[in-house]
């Protein structure tokens, strides 16, 4: 029977104590798998040889599995998928490690020397362990501001995926690894913020469902059906939370008030040629 290693992790503790052990295992010569689970079953799998890395894979982790196929589009450097693969459950309160010892599928053959990842991989978590850090307890929203993108702010095809994400998204954890250059995502993140391109709201995990929409939300909406029906498009919205008892918007009542305004909303209703109820739904998917 092969060698077999578990180790629990509490990250709040020891940032470096999860990279030290997958280093230490790899670098004792063995072939085989060491398995990493997170938080919401979230599972990353790196594969490894003789003191080599030899793939990595995920099951449930969008997020790393996104940042693996964008890299890969990129031609970004394999080493540099696996440091961004092992600085992510940096962002867990807590994780869980096993190592089995194995044969391990031939597909994965990238032949990383972990000489090359211990060089860097320190340099990229001093880069980005604020962020590490504060992704533990909280969920990093962003409110984007892209009528401040000058035309003198410069993006490669790396800064491109991020903005798009964080628009996207609005995500921050998401922007941050969706490819796997983080130290120069980390940069363009903190570039964005001093020009006021996105601003981020610290949002307890706990408490993420409660967290009110920005208002921005609530005006967009109103905007869209006070053009296409005059003053009774706000007082519709108004309405609908007075219905639900709200004072505001937030992330747990959402959906509830988005039930109540659709059905308002007169199915004549068009807005720059699409219907107006087709054009707030469009504005809710860029908010979730």
């Amino acid at each position: 029977m092969g060698t077999r290693i578990q180790a629990n992790f509490d990250n709040l503790k020891d940032d470096m104590k999860f990279i030290d052990t997958v280093m230490q295992i790899i670098n004792n010569g063995v072939s085989g798998f060491i398995r990493v689970n997170g938080p919401g079953a979230e599972e990353l799998i790196f594969y490894i040889g003789e003191n080599v890395f030899e793939g990595v894979a995920t099951n449930n982790c969008s997020i790393i599995s996104d940042m693996i196929d964008n890299s890969l589009r990129l031609q970004h450097r394999k080493d540099a998928i696996v440091i961004g693969a092992l600085v992510y459950p940096l962002t867990w309160p807590k994780g869980t490690l096993l190592f089995e010892e194995t044969s391990i599928p031939d597909m994965y053959n990238w032949r990383v020397p972990t000489i090359q990842v211990g060089m860097d991989v320190a340099r990229v978590y001093d880069e980005g362990k604020a962020y590490f850090k504060t992704l533990r307890e909280k969920k990093l929203v962003c409110d984007i501001k892209p009528e401040n993108v000058k035309e003198s702010v410069q993006m490669k095809p790396e800064d491109f995926l991020v903005f798009y994400t964080l628009c996207k998204e609005r995500d921050l954890k998401k922007g941050l690894f969706i490819h796997s250059h983080i130290d120069e995502t980390v940069k363009t993140i903190e570039q964005y913020k001093r020009l006021n391109i996105i601003t981020v709201q610290e949002i307890d995990i706990n408490q993420t469902e409660s967290v009110p929409l920005p208002k921005e939300f609530e005006e967009k909406i109103k905007e869209i059906l006070s053009e296409a029906l005059g003053f009774i498009g706000e007082t519709i919205v108004d309405d609908a939370k007075e219905r639900l008892g709200i004072a505001q918007i937030t992330y747990d009542n959402v959906n509830l008030f988005m039930e109540e305004l659709i059905k308002e909303i007169p199915s004549d209703c068009v807005y720059k040629k699409r219907s107006c109820k087709e054009a707030v739904n469009q504005i809710l998917k860029q908010y979730l």
